[in-house]
């Protein structure tokens, strides 16, 4: 290989770190660049799932070689497939950008129908811009169709404000773990400060959601407060500052089974996780 190819190997496979797939495909990634394949065909890989599991959700990059440049290759996403008894039921590409967009982690929970914040593309001064974004799946659609993608900036909400309408108990780690886990699309689980009728300080699941708003054909950010049972006793919503359903190129549909998916598959290295850790209470489960 020549330094510059060198070079973006490198960045490939930091990309891939900070994806969430950890290195599990880092020796196919310097052995098919160097033989100059146009499409690395990656095998897919999955979160952890229990024995004999018939739902699930597979993952792999897409890296291709870029068309103007050759020799060089770009991350262009993830494509995920969910199953469902065992069967193709919904494929997705989430698109990647210089080390941003969702992380494998991420893409999982939205399959899920969760919501999360993550960063996608620049802004002019060079800086990662956020969106939380979900799929409205309540809207349907025909075989063939494409799912909608709701993407709402960041800046539009008030994250903290929002979660400040529930008091719960914690340390300022202990908080900034619920903070990280509701940004990630996954329940927070809390004790709250204020006693409940029996003199007991109730345990609740916090979670994020966007809700469609039909007067006005946009979302708002709620904060979903579940029992531990997973049942909703109430939702708090807020209204964005400057409400717009954003469009994106994301293609979700039905589809058969993909090409290549192998019998068995690999295991996400440290999906969405600082350094490469596992934890397997954030993996959802489908």
């Amino acid at each position: 290989m020549t330094q510059e190819m060198e070079r973006n190997l490198d960045y490939l496979q930091n990309s891939l770190v900070r994806a969430g797939f950890g290195d599990i495909y880092h020796e196919q990634l310097k052995k098919d660049m160097a033989a100059g394949k146009p499409v690395i065909e990656f095998p897919w890989s999955g979160p952890e799932q229990s024995p004999g599991a018939k739902d699930y959700i597979l993952l792999r990059p897409n890296i291709v070689e870029s068309e103007d440049r050759p020799g060089f290759y770009i991350f262009t996403g993830i494509a995920a497939t969910k199953f469902i008894n065992e069967k193709p039921e919904i494929s997705v590409t989430i698109p990647h950008y210089k080390m941003t967009g969702m992380t494998a982690a991420q893409a999982v929970t939205v399959l899920s129908g969760g919501t999360v914040l993550h960063t996608e593309g620049e802004d002019s001064n060079k800086r990662a811009k956020q969106y939380f974004s979900a799929i409205d799946f309540k809207k349907p659609v025909k075989e063939g169709e494409q799912h909608a993608l709701v993407r709402v900036a960041a800046k539009s909400f008030d994250l903290p404000r929002l979660l400040s309408n529930e008091r719960y108990m914690g340390r300022e780690e202990e908080k900034a773990e619920i903070l990280l886990n509701v940004q990630n699309g996954l329940k927070a689980d809390v004790t709250l400060q204020k006693t409940d009728e029996h003199g007991r300080y109730p345990k609740v699941s916090l979670q994020l959601g966007l809700v469609e708003n039909k007067t006005q054909d946009t979302y708002e950010l709620a904060l979903k407060v579940l029992d531990r049972s997973g049942n909703e006793l109430r939702q708090h919503v807020q209204q964005p500052k400057a409400a717009v359903e954003m469009k994106t190129t994301l293609k979700l549909q039905t589809q058969k089974k993909p090409e290549g998916l192998p019998g068995s598959t690999l295991s996400l290295a440290g999906a969405g996780e600082p350094g490469g850790r596992t934890r397997r209470q954030n993996t959802p489960k489908v």
